[in-house]
């Protein structure tokens, strides 16, 4: 009788340790952000053109994480504006303000382009927003970039630069940078010493770590485009900084 119940409670904990795992992969299912592409054009034919393409979390019913996230990435890729009204309407703003930069016989029109991916990282923990962004307001060349924006998924808030340029751990890491730009890029690192080194504009969290983001001209010419500066969190633990995730 004592083995026949040894038995029981066996099954019955791999049972309960069955529907934990099933329940769990459940809500995750239910709660993991389900992308959907957004397209908006504004623009004068003719005179500008102003495209923005960029990701929102579909399943945001009922979630306030969601739709905080949803939120800001909409204020980061539109305006601000689009907080508190629609994307076509939020679209003027930015096509009123291209529309300053035509003039009669121009080498291009000027336009606006952006274009955007997301994805979860950290087992699902984090979603990152890779933002390319091209425009034109006049002179031999337009400007392209990319940046990325961080949310963590259970609370909706952003992880900015300031988590890395904060506190006694920045120097340690800004040096890092620093030397790390130098040797990349040798002759067209346009930096000329530490203390010059700008915070970066933006980061990317992967699942390894960290990908530190100059758009064109912070640290080199142009041509040379975005410069990204990775480091493990193992590396970044070395020199001191918090890893929150």
């Amino acid at each position: 009788m004592t083995s026949l119940n040894r038995a029981l409670r066996s099954v019955a904990t791999v049972g309960a340790a069955l529907l934990f795992f099933f329940g769990a992969s459940i809500a995750y299912a239910q709660t993991a952000p389900q992308f959907k592409s957004v397209k908006v054009n504004g623009g004068v034919t003719g005179r500008c053109s102003v495209e923005i393409q960029y990701m929102r979390i579909a399943n945001d019913s009922g979630n306030a994480a969601f739709q905080k996230i949803n939120r800001a990435n909409r204020m980061a890729v539109i305006n601000k504006r689009a907080a508190t009204t629609s994307d076509d309407v939020a679209i003027q703003d930015i096509t009123a303000e291209i529309l300053e930069a035509y003039y009669e016989g121009m080498y291009q029109i000027p336009y606006h382009n952006v274009t955007q991916s997301a994805r979860t990282v950290r087992g699902g923990k984090y979603v990152v927003f890779s933002t390319h962004i091209e425009a034109y307001y006049g002179g031999a060349h337009g400007v392209d970039a990319d940046e990325c924006h961080v949310y963590n998924l259970s609370t909706g808030n952003q992880l900015d630069v300031s988590c890395f340029t904060t506190g006694g751990s920045w120097y340690n890491l800004k040096r890092e940078l620093y030397n790390r730009c130098r040797q990349r890029l040798g002759d067209q690192f346009e930096v000329e010493s530490l203390s010059d080194m700008p915070e970066p504009s933006s980061f990317e969290l992967t699942d390894r770590g960290v990908v530190f983001i100059y758009f064109p001209y912070e640290v080199s010419c142009y041509a040379i485009g975005t410069v990204r500066i990775e480091l493990t969190d193992a590396e970044l633990r070395q020199l001191g900084v918090t890893v929150k995730w």
